[in-house]
């Protein structure tokens, strides 16, 4: 086992308690393991847990669908995510409420903001693919970053300090690792392959950042974000160009906004960025349902007002 491996290992087993309390995600995913679950059994279990159910029935009811007639019941809401939708979401719903709580609660409003940006680009640009299911898209943009809040809440008097002085991104993971020897990518990858998320996911998780050791202004130079062994899968591809774009809209400085274009229209073959641009960041009023919290404020205008302007692509 590599170091980073041991250290994102030690990290992990710090959560047994963390785990424990979530047991109506366990039961969730005990239950709809099975391809023949009973539906029953899998409503009574999101009822017992009036907050997931509200989460599960704001999701269903959501612009995501598009439903015509709001749906109030969380037996009709099951059916229509459908069995590997329903084990995402409540999985994803129950860490972060548990997460976003207790010492890595001042992150709660910016973690609801980059994850609600990364999850909407996520989906959108796989639903352009068509070789990923959006919701595991989402999925994965909810939880890429859940290794910050793991570092938040187990050591925040360490981790806080670093993270407020650092833009995120390779400069926060090399930051991470002069603390921890691993970084949040690594950690929130081994902590849901423990829960059992799909491998897919995981791995997306896992190199959802572009490589530490080359510069942004480099990246672009290049061509676009330098690609780790996880890039040839669609879902992988998706996350770290959601991670550029989410990036962009936080802080829509020139490099940045390169950077994300750049990558978009070559690995997607998107001609207007903007327009995405306006869809994800109208997806934040997402986070309030899905956080309990406002996402942190962005400025809207000047991120649209950048993407609006000619970005000159490297061949």
């Amino acid at each position: 086992m590599t170091t980073r491996k041991a250290a994102a290992d030690r990290f992990a087993d710090t959560l047994g308690q963390l785990q424990g309390s979530r047991g109506v995600a366990r039961r969730l995913l005990a239950l709809t393991s099975d391809p023949e679950f009973d539906l029953r059994e899998v409503v009574n279990c999101l009822e017992a847990d009036p907050a997931l159910a509200a989460k599960t029935l704001r999701v269903v009811n959501s612009s995501r669908y598009g439903l015509r007639c709001k749906v109030s019941s969380v037996r009709q809401a099951a059916t229509l995510l459908g069995q590997k939708s329903l084990r995402l979401f409540a999985v994803s719903f129950s860490l972060m409420d548990g997460l976003t709580k207790g010492p890595a609660g001042p992150l709660a409003a910016g973690y609801g903001r980059r994850a609600v940006l990364m999850a909407s680009a996520a989906a959108r640009l796989t639903k352009l693919g068509g070789t990923v299911a959006d919701d595991e898209a989402y999925t994965a943009g909810l939880l890429a970053d859940v290794g910050v809040l793991i570092f938040a809440q187990y050591q925040p008097k360490i981790y806080l300090p670093a993270f407020e002085s650092c833009f995120h991104g390779p400069e926060l993971m090399i930051a991470e690792r002069e603390l921890f020897d691993t970084t949040h990518p690594e950690l929130g990858a081994r902590f849901l392959a423990r829960w059992g998320l799909p491998a897919p996911v995981v791995a997306a998780v896992s190199g959802h950042h572009t490589d530490p050791a080359v510069s942004l202004a480099a990246q672009v130079a290049d061509g676009g974000p330098v690609m780790g062994p996880e890039s040839d899968t669609p879902l992988a591809a998706a996350m770290r160009v959601a991670d550029l774009f989410a990036a962009a809209i936080v802080d829509p400085t020139p490099v940045r906004v390169r950077a994300a274009t750049s990558a978009i229209k070559r690995e997607f073959d998107v001609a207007d960025p903007r327009m995405l641009a306006e869809q994800v960041i109208a997806d934040l009023g997402d986070a309030p349902d899905l956080f309990g919290v406002a996402a942190q404020k962005t400025d809207a205008e000047a991120a649209l007002a950048a993407f609006a302007e000619p970005v000159a692509v490297s061949a």
